[in-house]
């Protein structure tokens, strides 16, 4: 455990980067979200008013891989709470890009379509 785990725990996740999220998250036309698999859960839940679980792995990638107990294959559909998430795309270790469809009482604000 280090010092920034500790921190992260008493006030939430922090980046030195604010623009950080915008680089990692890009909403679809449909109004879906490609999502880097490293992109942080809390990041996502408070920037885009999200409910994704939190308990455990702080990266997309992990929550995906702890639920499936294994690095999925491109094409697989798993549900994490009301998220539908499909794997776009994945390494030999994780989960590089993931697309979410988010319910429709969900936060979809934070991020403009992109083009």
């Amino acid at each position: 455990m280090t010092l920034e785990d500790i921190l992260e725990e008493i006030v939430g996740e922090f980046t030195t980067d604010p623009g950080e999220i915008h680089r990692d998250v890009h909403r679809d036309p449909d109004g879906s979200y490609v999502v880097s698999g490293s992109t942080g859960v809390r990041a996502l839940n408070r920037r885009l008013g999200w409910a994704l679980p939190i308990e455990g792995p702080r990266t997309l990638n992990g929550l995906i891989v702890e639920r499936l107990e294994r690095i999925p294959e491109a094409g697989t559909v798993l549900e994490l709470g009301e998220y539908s998430v499909e794997i776009l795309q994945t390494t030999d270790n994780a989960v590089k890009t993931a697309r979410i469809r988010v319910p429709a009482r969900a936060g979809n604000w934070g991020l403009e379509r992109s083009s």
